[in-house]
């Protein structure tokens, strides 16, 4: 049985716009947009198939207390 060794590699960049909020009960939020891009995909140990994703949008947003 051989020793085989596989990684991913991701990269990318992001401009991100948030926002935060603190209600007076604790409760606190935040919601963010993103553009991102230059990504790219690197697959380390096996054939060279490094893949580039198209530009996207991210959003995210999150609620705890």
């Amino acid at each position: 049985m051989a020793n085989a060794s596989d990684a991913i590699d991701y990269n990318d960049i992001r401009v991100i716009l948030g926002l935060e909020w603190i209600l007076q009960r604790g409760l606190r939020g935040h919601f963010e947009v993103a553009y991102v891009f230059d990504r790219e995909i690197i697959f380390v140990g096996g054939p060279p198939a490094n893949f580039k994703p198209d530009d996207t949008v991210m959003l995210r947003g999150g609620i705890t207390y």
